[in-house]
């Protein structure tokens, strides 16, 4: 029998290191000895005291598994380790030759946020457990240390980062200053936000995530004093993210002294892991006197800086909160559908009542597949977010190809009229249709009825994508079906 011994420490920078010592931790295995493991871990570097510091954890779990993600549950501190401002320090004694794969998940205790699942190899986002908005508790820090196979004592430093997206609601402070100067003054109370379609389930050995529900951040108010480039913080909630860039549905609303509530609603939200998202925009109502005041209450999306850039300096007048320029795209025009190349991206687009819509990737329920307007040619505009324009089509023209996302989830014909969506899963296999007096091209695939019935996709009313049982009117009513290649930037 081979003893292992496990022990935690909690590493203080520029301090003598405390150490927790732990009983020994005996399982049997392995052919070689035993040697010493040490992790120091810390977060991604925070260069300012602002949201998303970091400063609200303050406890740490470790999951450990062998090489084929085997829970080793003797090797799993029972307990999570506490997490000082400086860090944590991990360390064991392995087995030469073994290799093992250590999960860590760093977050504020006590909150009922997230529910650690060792076994399960998952963290799950509780976010019906507490419905505030602006609330920094929900910040939290993940990452995988994969040994390899050991051959000597193991020293190394490890980063965890936020598999988070933070959205953040911004106001611009000269808006601030006129409404708090008007005969009735108005200032912003609270503000609250839902999201659609978040994945809601974190899998600790690859980092991918699951599931999906909508989430609504009741309105509440923000503590949030700093000002970022003549921009005021009126909000600020944390998503589950992948590591692509993504796109998701949001609405807002914000609540004030001295004014009705405003509601903005927002489609193609670009979010993405360990990255800001800024909406921001004028969310003040028109002032009723002395003189009525013309007012844009449209909010902007853009993706902003990674967590390790500082939200202060960041130049929010270019869209360069978190340095996502716009993106100059590099389309042309597809005229041989045998050129349809596995892996690459494509937009759908066709034109109803003289205006040009495509098809977003964006994850979808049923009936929910809607038609988003194209504003310029995209043989030679630029567009700030790529991803959610284009679906990635995988197989061929003669067998059939599938639709799929920047997230992986993919386009499927369900049995009714509205019933397409985007979601995880297998997709239905598609094949293009020209035929049938329509003026360009769209796909067809068989539906999920019991005895499959094919369906055609097309463009109902400038409204929505639909899949009929036949190219019936509704698709003929649109016109000038067309397929763009993405080739890069």
């Amino acid at each position: 029998m081979k003893k292992i011994l496990l022990f935690s420490t909690l590493a203080a920078a520029a301090l003598s290191v405390l150490s927790c010592e732990r009983e020994p931790l005996v399982r049997e295995g392995g052919e070689g000895g035993p040697v010493s493991l040490s992790l120091g871990l810390n977060l991604s570097d925070i260069s300012t005291k602002a949201f998303a510091d970091g400063s609200q954890v303050d406890e740490l779990y470790v999951g450990v598994y062998d090489s084929e993600g085997n829970f080793l549950s003797d090797l799993t501190p029972a307990e999570p380790i506490a997490w000082t401002p400086n860090g944590a320090q991990f360390n064991a004694t392995v087995t030469v030759g073994e290799s093992y794969k250590i999960a860590f998940w760093a977050q504020k205790s006590g909150t009922g946020n997230y529910t650690v699942d060792f076994s399960a190899k998952t963290i799950t986002a509780n976010y019906s457990a507490n419905t505030v908005a602006n609330d920094e508790t929900r910040d939290a820090f993940y990452a995988l240390y994969e040994t390899g196979t050991v051959t000597e004592a193991v020293n190394a430093n490890v980063t965890l980062k936020r598999p988070l997206a933070q959205l953040n609601l911004l106001t611009p402070t000269e808006n601030v200053t006129e409404a708090a100067q008007r005969e009735t003054p108005v200032s912003i109370a609270s503000a609250g936000m839902t999201v659609s379609a978040v994945k809601n389930v974190l899998n600790l050995l690859d980092g991918t995530l699951s599931g999906s529900v909508d989430v609504t951040f009741q309105p509440a108010a923000c503590s949030e004093a700093t000002i970022l480039e003549d921009y005021a913080y009126i909000g600020m909630n944390y998503i589950f993210a992948e590591t692509n860039e993504a796109n998701k549905t949001v609405s807002v609303v914000v609540n004030f002294e001295g004014a009705d509530a405003q509601t903005f609603s927002l489609t193609n939200v670009p979010v993405k892991r360990n990255r800001r998202t800024n909406l921001r925009g004028n969310v003040f109502p028109a002032a009723e006197t002395p003189q009525p005041v013309s007012v844009d209450l449209t909010l902007t999306a853009t993706l902003g800086a990674a967590f390790d850039e500082d939200p202060a300096t960041a130049d929010l007048s270019n869209d360069q909160q978190g340095g996502n320029e716009p993106t100059t795209a590099s389309w042309e025009l597809v005229s041989d559908f045998t050129s349809i190349t596995s892996g690459d991206k494509y937009m759908f687009v066709a034109t109803n009542s003289e205006k040009d819509y495509y098809m977003p990737s964006t994850d979808a329920a049923v009936g929910k597949v809607l038609a988003v307007e194209l504003t310029a040619d995209p043989t030679s505009a630029s567009f700030e977010t790529v991803d959610a324009m284009c679906f990635i089509l995988t197989g061929n023209v003669t067998d059939g190809f599938t639709m799929s996302n920047a997230s992986g989830n993919t386009l499927k014909i369900t049995a009714t009229n509205n019933g397409l969506k985007i979601d995880s899963g297998d997709g239905t296999v598609l094949k293009f249709h020209t035929e049938d007096g329509l003026d360009g091209t769209i796909v067809t695939g068989n539906d999920t009825a019991a005895t499959p019935v094919a369906r055609y996709i097309g463009l109902y009313n400038g409204q929505d994508f639909r899949c009929y049982n036949s190219v019936n009117n509704n698709i003929k009513a649109s016109s000038n079906y067309r397929w763009y290649h993405y080739i890069g930037e």
